[in-house]
């Protein structure tokens, strides 16, 4: 079960699939964290089990393993992106922005939990824009 619920946390195939190989990586992103609004429950039950992972080494691992697939996830996003913007798509520049995308579905999932009145799936992916406009050089 605890496989299955952080699966559906932080990373579906069925999302990936859904998404196709050529999606963007904000995107993707964005498909993700529209997956998580819908189940309160869910991610508030993996919210405990995050915590019980600090206490105890085999749910860490379970949590690291789980974590480990859902970066995958966003690999070929990541590839495309950083061949889309001139970079040699390195991998752990691949690595870096697959665990910054799924830092950004996770920190969403529990954000929406804990503050539904201020949280929208657009205020992140705004943000998201806002840095990559920020971090391109002037014009």
């Amino acid at each position: 079960m605890l496989d299955e619920l952080i699966g559906w946390l932080i990373g579906s195939e069925d999302g990936a699939a859904a998404r196709g190989p050529d999606a963007g990586f904000v995107v993707s992103m964005a498909a993700e964290i529209g997956l998580q609004q819908t189940g309160h429950d869910k991610v508030g039950l993996c919210l405990q089990y995050w915590v019980l992972g600090m206490r105890f080494p085999e749910m860490r691992a379970c949590l690291r393993q789980a974590l480990g697939g859902c970066r995958a996830l966003f690999n070929e996003a990541a590839r495309e992106l950083l061949i889309a913007r001139g970079i040699e798509p390195r991998e752990h520049a691949v690595a870096s922005l697959a665990a910054l995308a799924v830092s950004i579905v996770v920190g969403c999932a529990f954000q929406e939990l804990l503050d539904p009145g201020w949280f929208s799936r657009e205020q992140p992916l705004a943000a998201v824009d806002l840095v990559g406009e920020a971090a391109s050089p002037a014009p």
